[in-house]
């Protein structure tokens, strides 16, 4: 119906989490604060305030309930949504919230505190490091503190909620409130020496996007129709089971992801030059002709250059040699791939066998 809905609960913890993505798929490397609660929260509630007892403060905005339990439902705090709005207010954009430059492992075990001479210091290990950030952090060293907030062997901070209560949660807290550019300071071990670091918060810039500032990218070559990889892709159910998109989108923080996109297959128009081909749906290309692939307009200008070179030359003309993730490879001369796709174009009425957004490349 259309009448006003109401429901009533207790706060039951604060926490740090993944926001959810559609169908349940654990795409977000993102974390951030929400509040639990007891009060139902059904399909529809989404979107409402949450209010404090007497209705005069809003705590935070509906989100959602675990379908799978009873009088377990979560609610973004206001913080949160304030820190969203001040952001457009200060930038004229949202330019995303900061997060920590690292990856961590507890160290809650006396032998592991033992090795890496964390003592009784507290501290977690730092098991990655964003190479889009210019964090000073090393593998192996153990972050004491993040923004003056001592960090526990669990990977925990202290929030201080009022009223002289707090909260232990994960450290990706001390992040979710400061806007890019804000200067963290990180006090670090390393092998056994305390040091001071410092670095600029910045929003994370994964190699798998997100939220692509553009409309998808396509890319149509003997056939088979190219696009880069997004996380909203990956809700579709057969990306999500394919090992090679799988493991494009898990290994992200291998070297920085500036001007590179993970190029897949994500279909097919047959033709007798791509006839037979066995690899899947969802297949990453890495290399064009044995260059390794940066992004989707990189993969068309050595297709071009590929092109372009068998016109010039004489005999056959010059080969287009796709290699893929799955160990398949695509070969043909690369005119035919030419003529495949002028072909394929006008037999599917489309306008054009290419929509490219990403900057161009140096080759």
């Amino acid at each position: 119906g259309d009448n006003l809905c109401t429901t009533k609960g207790v706060v039951s913890r604060i926490d740090v989490q993944p926001y959810p993505w559609p169908r349940g798929r654990d795409l977000s490397f993102m974390q951030l604060p929400v509040i639990q609660i007891d009060a139902a929260i059904n399909p529809g509630n989404s979107g409402g305030p949450a209010l404090a007892d007497g209705g005069l403060e809003a705590l935070g905005v509906a989100f959602m309930g675990l379908a799978e339990a009873q009088s377990i439902g979560f609610i973004i705090p206001a913080q949160v949504a304030l820190h969203f709005l001040e952001d457009f207010r200060r930038h004229g954009a949202f330019t995303h919230f900061g997060h920590p430059p690292f990856q961590h492992q507890c160290l809650e075990t006396e032998d592991m505190r033992e090795y890496f001479r964390a003592g009784g210091r507290g501290g977690v290990r730092v098991s990655a490091v964003d190479p889009n950030v210019d964090s000073g952090l090393q593998v192996n060293d153990v972050v004491l503190s993040l923004f003056g907030e001592l960090v526990g062997h669990d990977g925990k901070v202290f929030v201080q909620l009022g009223d002289g209560m707090s909260e232990r949660v994960s450290l990706w807290y001390v992040f979710c409130d400061k806007f890019t550019g804000t200067t963290c300071d990180c006090m670090v071990l390393r092998e056994g020496q305390e040091l001071r670091l410092s670095f600029p918060v910045s929003a994370a810039l994964p190699l798998v996007s997100m939220d692509p500032a553009a409309p998808n990218e396509f890319l149509i070559v003997a056939g088979l129709v190219l696009q880069p990889l997004t996380a909203a892709y990956l809700t579709s159910a057969e990306a999500w089971h394919s090992y090679e998109a799988q493991h494009a989108f898990r290994s992200m923080w291998e070297k920085r992801t500036d001007g590179r996109q993970v190029v897949i297959v994500t279909g097919v128009l047959s033709h007798e030059v791509n006839a037979g081909l066995p690899f899947p749906r969802d297949d990453v290309l890495l290399c064009v002709n044995g260059d390794t692939v940066r992004n989707l307009r990189h993969a068309a200008e050595l297709v071009d250059r590929s092109v372009t070179a068998g016109a010039s030359s004489d005999g056959g003309g010059s080969w287009l040699v796709l290699e893929f993730a799955s160990r398949t490879v695509l070969v043909t001369r690369a005119a035919a791939a030419q003529a495949a796709t002028i072909e394929l174009v006008a037999r599917h009425l489309l306008h054009t066998d290419r929509l490219l957004h990403s900057p161009p490349s140096k080759l």
